[in-house]
């Protein structure tokens, strides 16, 4: 009886093992797409726009500081592939004020089309007592729930 369970459980694991690439979830194909990061001006937000500018992505980049969002997009269409991409630059401080954001979102939808996929990088971090923190918070929460928000019914 143990050995009919175990050859059951080894059948249906296998089964698993070979219906689970149909199931699952197909990679985003990056060229052509549009992708929007906040927080994409420096640090891990502007390597990701690097990443799939690399793969052929339009790229819309937000983020509070214009003279850094400018040279991020120097950097960036550095490592164009072809001709007909583009790098968006916005400044906008995503966790001040929805309506801000959603026309951003909307502006950025114009001119590339609607978002394919959204990279919420905008952040924050300092060290204080807890009650000192609220702006940290406000960004590093609405800074992400905003963008989402305004995302969320073209995507």
């Amino acid at each position: 009886m143990l050995l009919l369970a175990a050859a059951f459980l080894v059948a249906f694991v296998l089964l698993l093992y070979m219906v689970s690439p149909l199931i699952s979830p197909k990679p985003l194909a990056l060229p052509g797409a549009h992708v929007v990061v906040t927080g994409g001006s420096s640090g891990i937000g502007k390597c990701i726009a690097i990443e799939c500018y690399k793969q052929g992505a339009f790229i819309t980049l937000v983020a509070r500081n214009e003279d850094k969002l400018l040279q991020a997009k120097k950097e960036i269409e550095m490592h164009s592939i072809n001709d007909k991409q583009v790098v968006l630059c916005i400044s906008v401080d995503v966790s001040q004020d929805y309506n801000q954001v959603e026309n951003v979102i909307k502006q950025a939808q114009e001119k590339l089309g609607p978002v394919d996929m959204l990279v919420n990088c905008a952040g924050m971090a300092v060290s204080g007592k807890f009650e000192d923190l609220e702006r940290l918070m406000s960004i590093n929460y609405l800074g992400s729930v905003y963008p989402s928000r305004a995302v969320i019914t073209t995507m």
